[in-house]
């Protein structure tokens, strides 16, 4: 789900009846770019639930390099769109680049608003093969020069990680978790 609303008061879903992406298997083996993330929330406002899906091999030769789930900005205080309501709770990612990416990239779209939430609980994340540029959560705030990070999830709780060996970020940007 990507691209600006067409107009203001757009709404993905609302707490009674958020959009719903469940039971599903994402896998990837093209050998040629195909699309940034398997699932790509940005610019909207409403509730999304992402539960009990199974993310494999988004390598960035497979994707564009960025992750399984990309968000990218929220909606804007001015417009009176709803606020983002993101849930991800009860997947697995498996041999991915960035399991989730979470990025606040344009000015004034920030994802900490008042009453914003991204909700990354009881997942498993998991790395095969110790692979150097290998990031569970990645988070990018590069809409502001404040120095602060506007792209943190509102929660990060009772997940399991496994990674053979060490992996680390291949860029310097600010990270919310690294293993």
């Amino acid at each position: 789900i990507a691209g600006v609303p067409p107009k203001q008061n757009s709404v993905l879903g609302t707490p009674s009846h958020p959009v719903q992406i469940y039971s599903n298997v994402f896998y990837q083996n093209n050998t040629v770019a195909a699309g940034t993330a398997y699932i790509f929330l940005t610019g909207w406002g409403g509730t999304v639930d992402i539960y009990n899906n199974l993310f494999m091999n988004s390598h960035g030769q497979h994707n564009g390099g960025y992750s399984s789930i990309y968000v990218q900005d929220g909606t804007r205080a001015s417009d009176n769109n709803p606020v983002v309501d993101y849930h991800i709770w009860n997947n697995t990612f498996f041999d991915n680049v960035w399991h989730i990416y979470i990025r606040s990239l344009t000015p004034g779209y920030e994802l900490d608003r008042p009453g914003y939430h991204i909700d990354i609980q009881n997942n498993i994340f998991f790395f095969p093969t110790a692979i150097g540029n290998y990031t569970i959560l990645y988070s990018q705030s590069d809409s502001t020069t404040d120095g602060l990070n506007h792209s943190a999830p509102t929660t990060l709780d009772h997940n399991l990680y496994y990674i053979y060996g060490s992996a680390q970020s291949a860029t310097n940007e600010y990270e919310v978790w690294t293993c």
